[in-house]
């Protein structure tokens, strides 16, 4: 007969009575649990969805085959198809239908479960602490509160909304900025920096001044010994195309890039950060809008840009 997960070893027996109300508390507590997980994953993050998706019904399964098991060896018969646990999702638990499911029936109408081979078996134990390692995590999380990043998200959200803005997601490979600017005149990231590359390359007196350590000699900058000077801003130029420069032989994109791309693709960019006004920077009566959301507290490195987009 089957005893609670987290019995002492030694204790009475759990009367077979006490298993399916048990069972309904532990489906309950794991719906909650996954609940939490899917509201934290922004709208339109499918990779983060899908993520939250597999871990879900994995979970969901390991516990609907512990159920099961615990069921048979109390000499209960199969739990009844259970209600599906929210709406937009596969069903997962067994029956459940329309929703996230985390039914714990078998729903074949046989007398019960086919015996666990070793592996099967293994492989139930293995996602069982799995979701138990990401229940405890979860719990972790809870108790510290929100992170910084969490906490700018939550700002940069209520910046938006009134606008009838949001977030789009764009990965952080070094080219966030490009990538996110890009999309909003049909352009990939390498196309935006050779694109930026040309326009700092065509006018450095305009832009070099504005960048640390370039004093934009040589070739019409202003200022500078018109050679060290001159091969530090081409060595820069070279960055932003992705073909010199620091790390990866790549330059990250900030004001002055942005300020060139505006200048180039003749758009009108919008930056928005917590905290700060709306930066506008190229035409104000350009006919083309290309919207930004800049993040200092968003991977480990911090700084981030992300694209903004109609909430619609």
């Amino acid at each position: 007969m089957s005893t609670p997960p987290d019995s002492p070893g030694g204790s009475p027996p759990e009367p077979p009575a006490a298993i399916p109300p048990r069972h309904e508390a532990e489906v309950a507590a794991l719906t909650a649990r996954l609940a939490r997980m899917a509201s934290r994953v922004p709208r339109k993050d499918r990779a983060g969805k899908a993520a939250v998706a597999a871990a879900a019904a994995e979970a969901t399964a390991a516990l609907t085959a512990r159920h099961a098991e615990e069921r048979r060896e109390a000499g209960l018969p199969d739990a009844p198809p259970a209600a599906s646990a929210g709406a937009g999702g596969d069903a997962t638990g067994g029956g459940g239908g329309g929703g996230t499911g985390t039914g714990t029936g078998t729903g074949n109408g046989s007398a019960g479960p086919p015996k666990e081979s070793k592996a099967k078996r293994r492989r139930r134990e293995k996602a069982e602490r799995e979701a138990a390692a990401a229940a405890a995590a979860e719990a972790e999380r809870d108790a510290a509160g929100a992170s910084a990043r969490e906490v700018e998200d939550a700002a940069m959200t209520d910046l938006l909304r009134p606008r009838g803005l949001a977030v789009a997601q764009v990965p952080p490979d070094g080219d966030c900025m490009y990538a996110a600017v890009g999309v909003g005149v049909g352009l990939d990231a390498a196309a935006v920096r050779a694109l930026v590359a040309s326009e700092l390359e065509a006018d450095p007196g305009e832009y070099a001044a504005f960048v640390d350590g370039e004093g934009g000699g040589g070739g019409g900058g202003g200022g500078g010994d018109g050679g060290g000077a001159g091969a530090a801003w081409a060595a820069y130029v070279a960055g932003v195309r992705g073909t010199g420069g620091g790390a990866g032989g790549k330059v990250w994109g900030g004001q002055v890039e942005l300020l060139a791309f505006a200048r180039a693709a003749d758009v009108r960019v919008e930056v928005f950060a917590v905290g700060l006004p709306v930066v506008e920077m190229g035409a104000p009566d350009a006919g083309r809008v290309v919207r930004v959301s800049y993040h200092r507290k968003y991977y480990g490195l911090g700084e981030h840009y992300n694209r903004v987009v109609s909430a619609e």
